[in-house]
């Protein structure tokens, strides 16, 4: 078909040429909308799909946290009833003189006043100490 033979066929159908353009610029922006809405209709469908996912996740997350609590804390208590034992379980006597020294050193080291402690004034304690300060 050439330029002439259309345009001939527009002058003999004109009014159906006009209503073709003017349905074509009218249905323009209604698909151009529809197909937008489309596009953000599989957007959201796929932010939801992500979504789950990620809940999902988090659950499995929580799960796994919470006895991973619950195992810590069995272990917690157990070392707890077994550290209480072992206290109950030493007898009551007098420290031998090195732990003495080791306290009263320890005492020395953070700034405080072993004068009126008889037992770190006994030059045994001060000589298993360590160097005096």
């Amino acid at each position: 078909m050439n330029p002439l033979a259309i345009l001939a066929f527009i002058k003999a159908n004109w009014k159906a040429a006009v209503g073709l353009i003017l349905g074509i610029i009218l249905c323009w922006p209604v698909a151009s909308c529809s197909g937008r809405a489309d596009g953000r209709a599989q957007m959201r469908a796929a932010l939801v799909q992500a979504n789950i996912k990620a809940l999902a996740a988090q659950r499995q997350a929580d799960t796994l946290a919470s006895q991973q609590r619950i195992t810590d804390t069995t272990a917690v208590n157990r070392q707890e009833g077994a550290l209480r034992d072992a206290i109950r379980s030493t007898p009551d006597t007098q420290p031998d003189p090195v732990r003495i020294a080791l306290g009263c050193s320890r005492l020395r080291a953070s700034g405080q006043d072993t004068a009126h402690i008889s037992a770190c004034n006994r030059p045994s304690s001060r000589a298993q100490a360590g160097p005096a300060r």
